[in-house]
């Protein structure tokens, strides 16, 4: 069993590269013209399958999204955010995006569709130039038929901004492993990526350790050899990403740490909602027969009708955060219904 062991570090060994420059793959024999046109073609098709599916109603996270984008840019880049989980980076963006193409519910899945469409172009381009043109058509008609990749692309939520910034970075890492002209282009668009992914999402921090610990450890024989640029370029390359994350970094670790922890813990986390608080909807917040939920829709829809969406957010919101199931399914169903201007079937 010892003297596997040599064996066993040398194959291990070999899947480091000795080479210094990353490959690019051999001119297809596809055409120019014809892989662009089978490009353009999936993602058509891409476009024509997420909008013809796209007409169904919003969930509770999506909800949650469009409350955070009513609210103004000092709350959402502020230490107001403290209260949520998620970045603002997805929230600002739907934000400008509502008032640019409306608040139905099919324009609002068009901006993740948008997104979901780069998406599938930056993998695209890393088929296209690291293995084959043949390829970039394969993983665009796969993506534009992917039930995932459809659903991801119909949420209102920022994880397929998290998918596009995450393939952003690794183009650009990819672009700065071959070196010579591309090496800067590449460390500013890993930057750049890693930077959207985690203002898409709070995980992707794992994004900006990871990648520069693997590719530092594909690269070690240069390391090791006394080749200082392989390592500079690494530890640039995760300050470039690293410090502007260092402002959600730092309000993550208030969340953590902070009083909106400790009274998530007990459930009694408290939200500083903008506009009116009528008396009436803690009662609608504590109800548990169905009759006593439409008196109070009646009462939101009319007396306060003029606030009706922020009442339907508050309302949908403390479904989400509720601990019991039947409570949160009720906030929820009658929070949408309100927030669309819907009233429950022949009851009023």
């Amino acid at each position: 069993m010892r003297s596997d062991l040599p064996m066993l570090g040398g194959w291990l060994r070999s899947f480091a590269p000795a080479w210094p420059v990353m490959r690019k793959a051999p001119e297809s024999k596809v055409g120019r013209f014809q892989f662009l046109l089978a490009l353009a073609a999936g993602l058509v098709l891409a476009l024509a399958i997420r909008v013809a599916t796209a007409d169904y109603s919003l969930w509770y996270d999506e909800f949650a999204s469009l409350y955070f984008s009513d609210q103004p840019f000092a709350h959402l880049w502020g230490p107001w955010m403290e209260r949520e989980t998620n970045p603002p980076l997805f929230y600002t963006l739907l934000k400008f995006w509502r008032e640019f193409a409306g608040g139905s519910t099919v324009s609002l899945r068009l901006l993740p569709v948008t997104l979901g469409l780069l998406h599938m172009a930056v993998c695209a381009w890393l088929c296209g130039r690291y293995h084959s043109r043949t390829a970039a058509v394969v993983v665009v008609l796969l993506l534009a038929v992917s039930s995932q990749h459809i659903l991801i692309s119909h949420l209102v939520r920022g994880y397929i901004l998290t998918m596009l910034g995450s393939a952003l970075s690794l183009a650009g890492i990819m672009l700065w492993w071959e070196g010579e002209r591309r090496r800067y282009t590449g460390m500013v668009i890993y930057a750049i990526g890693a930077v959207i992914a985690f203002y898409a999402h709070t995980t992707l921090i794992l994004w900006q350790i990871a990648v520069p610990a693997v590719f530092g450890l594909l690269r070690f024989r240069e390391i090791r050899a006394g080749e200082k640029r392989v390592l500079q370029d690494l530890i640039v390359m995760a300050f470039l990403a690293g410090i502007p994350s260092l402002w959600w970094i730092w309000l993550t670790f208030q969340q953590l740490t902070g009083e909106v922890r400790r009274t998530a813990r007990t459930g009694r986390r408290k939200i500083d909602l903008a506009g009116p608080r009528p008396c009436q909807c803690h009662q609608l917040f504590n109800a548990t027969h169905r009759q006593c939920w439409i008196d109070h829709q009646r009462l939101c829809a009319g007396r306060y009708h003029r606030h009706r969406r922020e009442i339907a957010y508050r309302v949908i919101w403390h479904g989400v955060r509720s601990q019991r199931r039947i409570h949160g399914v009720a906030c929820a169903h009658i929070g949408q219904r309100m927030a669309v201007g819907r009233r429950f079937g022949n009851e009023f």
